[in-house]
């Protein structure tokens, strides 16, 4: 059995794949399969897959009813301890990812998550570090990257994709393993890829408020919801009157220095 099944799902991703793909196929690590799951694309991606045939271990081309769907269909043909999915857009950061990720994932936690970069266009958007400790605190505001998490692939047999969502299914899993579960959970600070900022992440973001306001009413009572609400409203008033004293007391100084440089020898 490999240690690490790393996951690619495709629909009409001519533009994207390929770079996808040679990210993966690049790592110099040899514990690792390498499955992509497309979702009949007709735009030419297949002929991209088949292009790399040879390096790809198990791949196929068929309809599905969305990327949950294909990421259902995906687990089920993996055979690794782990799961990383590096969907078409996105990729590793460089060839010894899995290998610096290696010895973390000997330690037997359920799900390991290390650090992004989220590009548009070749323009870097943010970097980003997961949490220390995860709570459902920072999952009621945020959540993890997939891109750069790797997860037990039983915990993923057990409690798959919710395929009746078409954003936040991943999110839910989350909430689902992490904090009803409790699995184990490690942060680590390796720098695992580069996460496409074109996704409908970001570009359709009010339907996955939608979603997750439907995923906290499935499994958070109203009443936990409404503090938490209530909770984020008053930490976020006061991060901004912290911020804006920050602000001013910069803009206070910066301005000092320049009138009296001479005079202070600042």
């Amino acid at each position: 059995m490999k240690t690490i099944s790393v996951i690619t799902i495709s629909f009409n991703a001519l533009a994207h794949i390929e770079k996808t793909i040679q990210s993966v196929i690049k790592q110099k690590y040899n514990k690792f399969e390498y499955i992509v799951v497309d979702g009949k694309s007709n735009d030419g991606t297949v002929s991209i897959i088949r292009k790399y045939d040879n390096s790809i271990d198990k791949w196929i081309s068929e309809p599905d009813t969305g990327i949950y769907n294909a990421m259902n269909k995906a687990v089920k043909l993996a055979t690794g301890k782990y799961c990383i999915f590096m969907n078409a857009g996105d990729t590793f950061l460089h060839d010894k990812v899995l290998y610096e990720v290696d010895k973390y994932l000997e330690t037997d936690i359920d799900i390991i998550s290390g650090n992004n970069i989220i590009t548009s266009n070749n323009k870097l958007i943010a970097y980003s570090k997961p949490p220390k400790v995860i709570t459902f605190n920072y999952l009621f505001n945020s959540s993890l990257c997939h891109q750069s998490t790797f997860i037990k692939r039983q915990l993923l047999i057990d409690i798959p994709y919710d395929e009746t969502l078409r954003m936040v299914s991943d999110w839910k899993f989350w909430i689902q393993t992490l904090i009803f579960k409790n699995s184990s959970y490690l942060s680590i600070d390796v720098d695992i890829c580069n996460f496409d900022g074109r996704g409908i992440t970001y570009t359709q973001s009010e339907k996955g408020n939608i979603e997750r306001n439907m995923v906290f009413k499935e499994l958070i009572p109203q009443r936990i919801i409404d503090d938490y609400i209530s909770y984020s409203h008053q930490y976020k008033k006061k991060f901004m009157t912290r911020l804006k004293r920050k602000i001013f007391f910069f803009l206070s100084y910066y301005s000092f220095k320049l009138k009296h440089k001479k005079e202070y020898n600042v």
